[in-house]
């Protein structure tokens, strides 16, 4: 159970972006953000709302994850 949260809990800023970055496509026109990769992506959250924001939904994803491990 520790070691599944303990990898979401790393692995969260990447899983956050991954996200966004996927429904950017979906938003419209006026509202996207046209990220041009990843690292863009990640570059631009950052600028936008800070690195906290990277972290926004860790302990749900901690313990979903740390639940599946286990089971």
């Amino acid at each position: 159970m520790a070691s599944g949260g303990l990898g979401a809990a790393v692995s969260n800023p990447a899983d956050k972006i991954m996200v966004e970055f996927q429904v950017d496509g979906t938003r419209p026109k006026k509202r996207r953000n046209n990220y041009k990769n990843f690292y863009d992506a990640a570059v631009k959250m950052v600028k936008k709302d800070g690195p906290s924001c990277l972290m926004k939904g860790v302990i749900p994803n901690v313990i979903r994850s740390g639940v599946l491990t286990m089971g």
